[in-house]
């Protein structure tokens, strides 16, 4: 960890310590156990049916939690998108509020965090436009993560670019250029403004993520001069978001060589460009991605990992469990170390964190409301837990 200035810790709490106390405080907010119960033993997601004399609706169990009433305005039949809508609301209305009452150099971190959201909207407006999908602003705007919201007239007029090499070009010197994200598209725009927009299709979304990762962990800032560093964010106060980005960064390199395995993007002549998408940040950058890119099937990868003996172990147990994918083991570590966050003061890791663990709780509502939709009850429990003594990783289903 680097050497933090004096003064760094003995005055956090005057800058934030009311925004840090803000964050705890919705951390007790995330479902216990016992409401995960509760929600997998109901029949309906409405509606007023009981079951051993307990209501068995997940409307009315969550009115009981942190989310109370958050669906009140929403009418039958209720529906899981319904659910997702409503829960990402009310998370963001949480995260605009902390950031309304954060100081710099916080108040810059928790935009950094949002970038990731904002590029995503972006992608998605941009590939409804190339699929020819005739949609208003309104119905776009709500379709987008209100994490990352992007001005009306921005949105209008990233759905209406023309889809030409020149239409890339303008789509960031004209467009783009208004948002704080515009410029982790600039070289990717002029590279399609140079190639075409063949290649947009296949990997516009990867792209997307591999500069959400290095933006949403604050490489920026930490990998600043450390005069501009001291001045944005106190040296230190990042090392636990780093690690947290880091692997995450990790986790989707080793979830774009797994996809790519049955693609054409496993193809000798293809392998360059599925280097290119690989994001140049994590503990395997930059001698375990050149390795990792030229990984041509699982076991071929397994061997890449034998040098990171965490990331090894997570590798072997999903090889070895049927009940646990990859991805899912992977993606179990990475909400492992999201949680750690919190077991330690005087950073800002915990709000970066709480936005990630918050949107997986999410995830797990619209899991359960699906298998209750559709009548699938033997996947029910088949979520990821947050906070939460029985959780795999705590048990040592991860190997670590």
């Amino acid at each position: 960890m680097s050497k933090l200035n004096p003064g760094d810790m003995s005055t956090f709490n005057m800058q934030h310590g009311y925004s840090e106390a803000l964050v705890r405080g919705y951390k007790s907010g995330f479902l216990k156990d016992q409401d995960y119960h509760h929600l997998c033993q109901c029949e309906t997601l409405d509606g007023f049916r009981f079951y051993r004399l307990s209501i068995v609706d997940v409307k009315l169990n969550l009115q009981e939690t942190d989310y109370g009433n958050f669906l009140a305005d929403e009418s039958s039949p209720l529906l899981p998108n319904a659910v997702q809508k409503h829960a990402m609301q009310k998370l963001a209305d949480q995260w605009n509020f902390m950031r309304a009452q954060a100081t710099q150099p916080l108040a810059q971190f928790m935009d950094f965090t949002t970038y990731e959201f904002m590029i995503d909207n972006i992608i998605l407006i941009i590939k409804y436009s190339l699929n020819g999908q005739t949609i208003t602003a309104a119905e776009l705007e709500k379709e987008c993560n209100p994490l990352g919201k992007i001005p009306t007239h921005i949105v209008n007029a990233i759905s209406s670019f023309d889809n030409s090499p020149k239409g890339y070009s303008d789509l960031f010197h004209i467009i783009l250029v208004e948002l704080p994200v515009g410029k982790y598209f600039c070289a990717y725009l002029n590279e399609q403004s140079r190639k075409g927009v063949l290649y947009v299709r296949p990997s516009l979304s990867f792209h997307a993520g591999r500069s959400a990762s290095e933006a949403s962990s604050g490489r920026r800032l930490a990998n600043a001069s450390p005069a501009r560093r001291d001045a944005a964010v106190p040296r230190g106060f990042l090392s636990m978001d780093a690690d947290a980005g880091r692997t995450k960064a990790d986790t989707l390199a080793i979830h774009l060589i797994l996809s790519s395995f049955n693609t054409a993007y496993n193809e000798p002549q293809m392998r360059p460009i599925r280097k290119a998408l690989l994001p140049a940040f994590g503990f395997l950058y930059p001698e375990g991605l050149e390795a990792l890119s030229e990984a041509t099937d699982v076991e071929s990868l397994g061997r890449v990992l034998d040098k990171y003996w965490v990331y090894r172990r997570i590798f072997d147990v999903a090889i070895q469990n049927e009940q646990m994918s990859v991805d899912d083991a992977f993606y179990l570590n990475e909400v492992r170390l999201l949680e750690s966050a919190f077991d330690s003061q005087f950073h800002f890791a915990c709000f970066y964190s709480y936005c990630h663990l918050k949107l997986q709780e999410i995830r797990n509502l619209v899991w359960i409301c699906e298998c209750i939709v559709q009548k699938q009850r033997a996947k029910i429990d088949k979520y990821i837990p947050i906070f939460n003594p029985n959780a795999p990783w705590r048990q040592g289903k991860l190997g670590i």
